[in-house]
């Protein structure tokens, strides 16, 4: 099983909401999504109707997984859109976790 990334968004790029190199869609959609636990009956049709639109897309003829950042609702593939750089706030967390920062 193959990637056929493209080439994945830096960091500033995700900030400044450039589009996916994969497919050309944004990682942050036009509508906000709030946390699963916080959805109302909108946010629940906003999100199935991205999974149509995913299925009858390119991406869903794939056959790979699908993904997507916490708040937004647009879906990308795992074949050809590489996952979004972590933040500073995720990174810290690794290196802490992983005691890469030289303490004990």
């Amino acid at each position: 099983m193959g990637k056929e990334w493209a080439e994945r968004l830096t960091r500033a790029e995700l900030e400044a909401n450039v589009p996916c190199h994969g497919c050309g869609l944004p990682w942050f959609s036009e509508r906000p999504m709030p946390p699963y636990d916080h959805m109302r009956d909108d946010d629940f049709v906003a999100q199935d109707e991205e999974a149509a639109r995913f299925k009858a897309g390119p991406h869903g003829q794939c056959g790979q997984g699908r993904h997507t950042i916490e708040g937004s609702v647009t879906l990308h593939c795992w074949k050809h859109c590489p996952p979004p750089p972590p933040s500073n706030a995720v990174l810290e967390r690794l290196v802490a976790l992983l005691h890469l920062d030289g303490t004990d």
